[in-house]
């Protein structure tokens, strides 16, 4: 039994088309995947949150893609968003008031998270510091009174 499908010039040329753009989808051709749909791969940020000793949160240590425009505060939230790890905003979403479930005043009336990027602590909130990749950015529950006097 013939296919009766090719016989008008349309459904040739349908046929074609679609035979060309599987092949470039499976074989790479001139669509690029990669950096341009996913930023750029080869950099990645060191994302770090700290929980207190003794907590019954686990520490967090992971790689996050980094990709342009990325902040201190959206690399967070990337990652929260992608391993199901809550994080609460506060104060406009300028502030990041919890994370997995330990919310700033938990431990006390003077708890709460900060972050630094390679060390340093930044003087503009983590929403505003913009990444460049390659960074450590790690997010420490602390309280204030200790960790700033």
């Amino acid at each position: 039994m013939k296919l009766k499908l090719l016989r008008t010039p349309q459904s040739k040329v349908i046929f074609v088309v679609i035979v060309l753009i599987l092949s470039v989808l499976r074989f790479g051709g001139f669509v690029e995947f990669g950096p341009t749909l996913y930023g750029d791969t080869t950099k990645a940020i060191e994302l770090q949150v700290l929980y207190p000793e003794g907590s019954e949160f686990e520490n967090i240590s992971d790689s996050v893609p980094y990709t342009e425009g990325s902040t201190a505060q959206s690399i967070l939230m990337d990652y929260g968003r992608t391993k199901k790890v809550s994080v609460v905003l506060a104060a406009g979403n300028a502030y990041v008031a919890g994370i997995g479930g330990l919310m700033e005043r938990d431990l006390g009336d003077s708890y709460g998270w900060v972050y630094t990027v390679n060390g340093e602590s930044p003087m503009v909130s983590a929403a505003e510091y913009a990444l460049e990749g390659k960074e450590v950015v790690v997010w420490e529950y602390v309280d204030y009174n200790s960790a700033f006097n």
